[in-house]
């Protein structure tokens, strides 16, 4: 859960950032963003940071409409401050249905409460 809005993750440098704490169990966190109108996907672009531990690693991933699974496409390690990741999609078939994507920042380990994520900005390049 988190205080923030879905407005904080639309605009890269703005100074909104959408933080979410990690809670004790599996997942630590379970952020979606739904994107509408997708009409193809050429990567994904994340700048965000997270303060976890070495040992905690939080997946960025597509749901992949043909499996009806997630598929990772990239992880982001522990950290001190924002770096913008940046991941190609060589094919976009599976992510996209009725022009819906949906991109899912997750972490898969057990949370713990001391450990924060902080994202600046979610976007799909087309």
């Amino acid at each position: 859960t988190s205080a923030d809005v879905v407005a904080d993750l639309q605009t890269m440098h703005d100074g909104s950032m959408y933080t979410i704490g990690e809670v004790s169990g599996v997942p630590g966190f379970d952020l979606e963003v739904d994107f509408a109108k997708v009409t193809s996907i050429s990567a994904i672009v994340v700048r965000a940071f997270y303060e976890g531990s070495a040992t905690h690693f939080v997946r960025v991933q597509l749901y992949n409409y043909d499996t009806t699974t997630w598929d990772t496409i990239h992880t982001l390690a522990t950290g001190s401050d924002y770096q913008q990741h940046f991941k190609t999609i060589v094919s976009d078939d599976n992510y996209i249905s009725s022009g819906v994507a949906i991109v899912r920042v997750y972490h898969t380990e057990s949370g713990d409460a001391s450990h924060d994520i902080h994202i600046d900005y979610v976007g799909l390049k087309k």
